[in-house]
């Protein structure tokens, strides 16, 4: 981890610890218009496979718990720190920053950073980096706690490179009876290097 990383690293360390702060002082004013949250797991996995490492994201993860070390920090540990400022009911602007391993260290990543327009109760737009709905879990796969298992089956959750794209996307929604319905159509365009430098 090179000296720009590791600094940014601190820091979003402190504001994560200041996080709880923040919200606490926020929950009484429902008029509140900043939110600061983040989230964070350290998670240690150990595999006894000599052959091959194991990780849970093939193309971003040079390495893992395995052949290159018994026990790795890298499977499964990130951490995370997102704002949202709202300075309308109708206007919102989110940015998120996430610390994970990539390629063969550690690297932070601006994943968000987009501009929503809520035109009524049923329709948005977003306009900007974001994570593209490509799973169930989409806008919130980083954050282990939230899951029901360790981490979200890698079989499925590790099938596509692209963890951000820049573009825009509509989003509609409605109930029908008792069944929530929603469509997405999304533009957007990536660029992506894999762990063996591929693009």
């Amino acid at each position: 981890m090179n000296v720009r990383n590791g600094s940014i690293l601190v820091c979003s360390l402190l504001l994560n610890a200041l996080c709880p702060a923040v919200a606490a002082e926020g929950s009484d004013n429902t008029d509140s218009t900043f939110s600061l949250h983040g989230f964070g797991t350290l998670g240690l996995a150990h595999s006894f496979e000599a052959e091959a490492d194991y990780v849970q994201e093939y193309y971003i993860q040079g390495v893992g718990a395995g052949q290159s070390s018994r026990s790795s920090f890298d499977v499964d540990s990130r951490l995370g720190l997102c704002a949202d400022w709202r300075p309308s009911d109708r206007l919102s602007f989110t940015t998120q920053i996430v610390t994970k391993p990539y390629h063969d260290g550690w690297d932070t990543q601006l994943d968000w950073v987009y501009l929503k327009f809520q035109t009524d109760d049923n329709l948005s737009y977003r306009i900007g980096r974001m994570r593209p709905p490509t799973y169930m879990l989409s806008d919130y796969l980083d954050v282990n706690f939230v899951h029901p298992w360790i981490r979200p089956p890698t079989e499925l959750y590790s099938t596509t490179p692209f963890n951000r794209t820049n573009g825009v996307d509509l989003i509609w929604q409605t109930h029908v009876g008792d069944v929530a319905v929603l469509l997405q159509p999304y533009l957007s365009q990536g660029k992506f290097t894999f762990s063996g430098g591929a693009k």
